[in-house]
């Protein structure tokens, strides 16, 4: 069952992949969200006209979080806003390399058929449009949009620390009795029984306004853009005592509990693409350093839990 859903997963982010390279323009949110569901309806055998009722609504509406937000935090997808307005596109061609052992590793991210023709070695990865290559490290690739190397740490290290100021605009005025919904780690939105309960609430239905509720009782409005919900469900395990992953150190693995915000995931991915290591886009992150570690544990206020130190 695990291998079909992998199968399926992959079939619709080749769809995606391929409609967003055919498109002369950005796309809308809405837009986008139609074609996630075609492509989920399409990928679990579901009648394109078939009424949707009940958990089917819901089951479609979180086909963007499926399917097109994996691809945005790998970097292959990009966000852009106008007019407080969400829209998306294919990100633009990039190429980044390593040196190791004598040879020269190539990543190369939404490159066109014509930029894979030019490479001068031999293609030993091409998937979901991430290219990987070889040659000797005399080779500089300058036909290609190739970029240097960023520092993960450094990039790390803009973060600010995951606190309501960083996802919301305080709001001492926010009605609770509103918001009757409150996200729960594990378990998705459930009804808000206790209004003090530290966390991100909603009014009732999928679309709907939220807030964040910090463990003082002071508000914050969020916004729509998605980035503001992650960190909120993020901040949401911080303050009710719960960590938000767990990193083996032996192993380099990295574990979070929570979907990542796009630009934090987008430096992880990179990390390991420089280190060869090919992600799984599941939330699981390897090759990643204590370093790191150290500079996500100032982010998150030490909440990722470090086992085989």
């Amino acid at each position: 069952m695990a291998n079909d859903s992998n199968e399926r997963q992959k079939k619709v982010w080749e769809l995606i992949l391929s409609w967003l390279g055919t498109q002369e323009r950005l796309v809308s949110h809405e837009k986008m969200r139609a074609i996630c569901n075609t492509g989920k309806r399409i990928a679990e055998g579901v009648p394109a006209l078939q009424k949707q009722e009940g958990g089917d609504i819901k089951k479609f509406s979180y086909a963007l979080y499926e399917y097109l937000y994996p691809l945005v935090r790998a970097g292959i997808v990009e966000l852009k806003t106008e007019d407080s307005k969400i829209f998306w596109g294919l990100a633009p061609a990039c190429v980044f390399f390593r040196d190791d052992g004598g040879k020269r590793f190539w990543t190369g991210i939404n490159l066109s058929d014509a930029q894979k023709g030019s490479i001068q070695g031999p293609m030993c990865f091409d998937y979901l449009n991430i290219s990987e290559w070889i040659t000797g490290t005399d080779i500089t690739e300058d036909g290609l949009p190739v970029v240097k190397n960023p520092s993960t740490l450094a990039l790390l290290r803009l973060f600010k620390p995951c606190k309501p100021e960083v996802f919301g605009v305080r709001d001492p005025g926010i009605n609770w009795e509103k918001y009757s919904e409150v996200f729960i780690s594990g378990k998705g939105w459930q009804q808000a029984r206790f209004r003090e309960r530290a966390g991100l609430y909603r009014v009732k239905g999928l679309y709907s306004n939220r807030a964040y509720r910090d463990k003082s009782g002071i508000g914050y409005r969020i916004n729509r853009f998605p980035e503001n919900n992650f960190w909120a469900k993020l901040r949401a395990n911080m303050d009710n005592g719960k960590d938000v992953a767990t990193y083996n150190s032996r192993e380099q693995k990295l574990i979070f509990w929570q979907d990542l915000p796009f630009l934090l995931a987008r430096v992880l991915f990179l990390e390991q693409l420089s280190r060869g290591v090919f992600p799984k886009m599941n939330g699981t992150y390897y090759g990643i350093s204590q370093e790191h570690i150290r500079e996500l544990n100032r982010i998150f206020e030490s909440k990722i839990k470090i086992e085989n130190d």
